[in-house]
């Protein structure tokens, strides 16, 4: 009586008592069982799918005692209507089932299935080998759990120790009789697989659920730290439920589904603290239609959390075109009507997630794969593997909803089984109608995506390239990009480019290094192409109009390229900066690194990289940080802009030396 929000095992054991033995508080005249449904019913937008089949099961009992009760049935079956667009398989299957047993379904029908079960053989639980196997002097029952997980390990069986409770009921009706369908309507969904893992080892996700009371016993015991949100999101992004947000007083939950280019997301707010309330709980999500997605939701109802309530809020996000970013989304509250917190997020709808697996043969696919691979429509990541490549199957179908294909063993274990290669296939799926269609009926814009992993099993670790072919070249670079975070390590060079950001520039230091042998051939070739070469005394010959030349000093203005002896090359100036930037994207060849090749074969450029100790793919980022060393003019910054444009070249030579 002393809290308005009582235990949810309080709640799960009042509603079982009440079916099982409330007819006599009825019959000698305390209450009603409208009175009884009533109650419960309070409690229904604040527990989980597990206790909310439990109560149902009341209401059903109640309904059975008292067939005559004309109010009570309009009641509850009302209620079981409203639990069955229920998006928790369970409590709408529950909900189904009860509802077709009291409106078809025969007194006799009702009786045999609700029914007691027989009592259970007291000499098979006595007999259970798990239960003898721990009989031990352990009586706690932090310890009891242990042993019961090390037996059932022993067994051959698994378990699995959740940490997030009440996330089976997260998209399930709330006590108003909320459902997700109210977001905006139109067409279901099609159903998703709840668990977004592969079918070998399952990639980073929340754990199982469960609700027992000693697991939650335990888990306050260990006292873990909560999980940081950029782990959290990145696990959104391959699994379809789990833990969005982690603090000592407020917890997000998130489910989701996603299907024909929406994305249906119920996020679950519950207050942890037990002395806190949780006051002015406020969302937004800032969306332009220009971004490449359509945002609507429904307003957070209660937005004051006490002590170990929860409040759940509706979200529709709808693809209209490819986008790189995923929307925004802030949250703003208050704790004990002060401390105002900001928690600026993102919701983890990656472009991933709107992709229908798509169901065609491997001739249909390498005949694709020759249409898309040019016009900029393929987008390539190599680096070394971060997961291990027996996972990639169970990525690829379960995380980012692609259909495998079964290629030829000669294709799929090429070059003697040192390369195993994975092909997928996929359609991203938009709600922008097709040109000159309108209407309900209308036919939306759909992307082909086609994506091909191959891995070097000769090399340890492996190396892994991913490459992404669609119609569109948006979809194929934010594919590859989002893929390769999840299964790859990031490359050496995007370290430095981190640390370079991070970083401040080092000190210019008052002598020059000897330049590398790449950057002084840089220069050189740069020099020549400017015909700057020759001149050592860093004097430049200009042209007049009438075929005269004029010499120019060295130092007559900012807009100005010299070349420094010939072996460092410097400048100042944007416009020179933009000229260099633009001779090396379109000149650098082989023959402004190693001289003039013309006419060389690929051996011996290949021979002739050897020979200064560097690979031909690397030679871009070193020769450019030794004069971006010896000139405080260019800094690692203005070369980190370019970073994606050097990443094409670097993709150039490898294909030209492999």
């Amino acid at each position: 009586k002393s809290s308005s929000y009582p235990h949810e095992t309080l709640v799960k054991l009042a509603a079982y008592l009440m079916g099982e033995f409330g007819h006599f508080l009825v019959n000698a005249g305390k209450t009603t069982p409208l009175e009884i449904v009533r109650l419960l019913q309070k409690h229904m937008g604040r527990v989980s799918a597990e206790t909310k089949c439990i109560i149902m099961m009341c209401y059903a009992k109640l309904l059975n005692a008292n067939p005559e009760d004309k109010e009570l049935k309009d009641e509850v079956l009302l209620i079981f209507e409203d639990y069955q667009d229920s998006l928790d398989c369970g409590l709408q299957q529950r909900a189904c089932e009860l509802s077709r047993l009291f409106t078809i379904g025969g007194d006799s029908m009702v009786e045999t299935t609700l029914a007691m079960m027989p009592a259970y053989p007291i000499e098979a639980q006595e007999n259970n080998p798990l239960k003898q196997r721990i009989k031990t002097q352990g009586k706690t029952r932090a310890t009891t759990r242990k042993q019961l997980e090390e037996a059932a390990a022993a067994e051959g069986g698994v378990y699995q120790q959740g940490d997030v409770k009440q996330e089976e009921g997260l998209l399930s009706n709330n006590a108003s009789g909320q459902n997700l369908n109210v977001v905006g309507g139109g067409a279901a969904a099609a159903p998703v697989v709840a668990a977004a893992g592969p079918s070998g080892p399952a990639p980073p996700s929340e754990g199982s659920v469960s609700s027992s009371d000693s697991e939650e016993e335990s888990d306050d015991e260990e006292g873990e730290r909560p999980a940081p949100p950029g782990v959290l999101w990145k696990q959104l992004c391959v699994s379809d439920q789990g833990s969005f947000f982690q603090s000592n007083s407020l917890h997000i939950n998130m489910k989701a589904e996603y299907g024909h280019g929406i994305g249906r997301l119920a996020l679950q707010f519950i207050n942890k603290g037990e002395d806190v309330t949780i006051r002015n709980i406020k969302t937004q999500v800032p969306a332009d239609p220009s971004d490449g997605f359509r945002v609507r939701s429904t307003p957070l109802k209660p937005n004051t959390l006490e002590p170990a309530q929860q409040a759940i809020e509706y979200i529709q996000v709808e693809c209209l075109r490819p986008f790189l970013q995923p929307p925004r989304f802030l949250v703003t509250f208050d704790v004990n009507g002060r401390d105002t917190k900001q928690l600026p997020m993102t919701l983890p709808c990656v472009l991933t997630k709107f992709i229908a697996p798509a169901a065609i043969s491997a001739q249909q696919f390498l005949q694709f794969w020759q249409d898309m691979q040019s016009g900029g429509r393929e987008a390539m990541v190599t680096s070394q593997a971060k997961v291990p490549y027996t996972q990639y199957e169970g990525y690829v179908s379960k995380a980012f909803n692609f259909h495998i294909i079964s290629l030829p063993d000669a294709m799929a274990n090429g070059a003697g089984g040192r390369v195993h290669t994975i092909a997928a296939a996929g359609t991203l799926l938009t709600q922008t109608p097709q040109p000159g269609q309108s209407g309900p009926n209308a036919r939306h814009v759909a992307i082909a995506c086609m994506l091909r992993i191959d891995t070097d099993l000769s090399k340890k670790p492996n190396l892994v390239r991913i490459t992404a072919r669609t119609a569109n070249p948006q979809v194929s670079r934010a594919l590859a990009s989002i893929i390769a975070s999840h299964l790859l390590e990031p490359s050496a060079r995007r370290q430095q480019q981190q640390q370079a950001v991070r970083m401040p520039p080092p000190p210019r230091p008052r002598k020059r290094p000897n330049p590398h042998p790449i950057a002084r051939e840089v220069s050189n070739s740069l020099a020549r192409r400017l015909d700057f070469g020759g001149n050592s005394d860093g004097v430049r010959q200009k042209t007049k109009g009438d075929g005269a030349t004029d010499t120019a000093p060295s130092g007559d203005g900012p807009e100005r390229l010299t070349c420094v002896d010939t072996n460092v090359l410097s400048w100042s100036g944007d416009s020179d900066c933009k000229v260099v930037e633009e001779l090396i994207l379109r000149k650098f060849d082989l023959d402004l690194r190693f001289g003039p090749c013309c006419g060389i074969s690929r051996q011996t450029r290949y021979d002739r990289a050897k020979a200064f100790g560097l690979n031909p793919p690397e030679a871009v980022g070193r020769a450019l940080k030794r004069i971006a060393d010896a000139n405080a003019a260019v800094t690692p910054s203005h070369l980190d802009k370019r970073l994606d444009e050097f990443s094409v070249l670097d993709q150039h030579m490898v294909k030209l030396y492999n």
